[in-house]
């Protein structure tokens, strides 16, 4: 003999599932370390890095900058300190004084300037955009 849910138990199951993935969506994106994340997921797509046609690398270079631990000053200087010659004391560098390290610009390093504004990475930018183009043509 067959035995099916009953109904009220199905709505009370896809209920329960959208309050915990609503919930979710909010803690992810009230946290600044995720803002890439945030920035990039939509509700209900599939995940970016299990779609694509990457290597292992380059899905792990993604994977880093979406989670928020890439090796961008924005992520590395929330660890450092700095001294602070009127609270006689190390305290942490804030966000907007993580400078790139590569252009020496007053500019955050983060991702937007990678992808946009670091004068020493154009040459990349370039290149990468040329292939990315290429390969969207074929």
């Amino acid at each position: 003999m067959l035995h099916l849910p009953q109904p009220s138990n199905i709505l009370y199951e896809l209920e329960a599932v959208e309050v915990s993935e609503n919930k979710w969506w909010d803690d992810m994106i009230s946290q600044p370390k995720l803002c890439t994340y945030a920035e990039v997921k939509t509700r209900g797509d599939p995940n970016t890095l299990a779609c694509g046609n990457l290597n292992r690398y380059n899905r792990s270079l993604i994977a880093k900058l979406l989670c928020g631990i890439s090796p961008l000053e924005v992520e590395t200087g929330r660890y450092a300190r700095k001294w602070d010659p009127v609270k006689c004391k190390y305290v942490k560098i804030p966000r907007e004084e993580r400078y790139c390290k590569v252009c020496e610009n007053t500019q955050v390093e983060d991702e937007y300037d990678l992808r946009l504004v670091c004068k020493e990475l154009e040459d990349t930018r370039k290149e990468c955009y040329a292939k990315y183009i290429e390969d969207l043509e074929r």
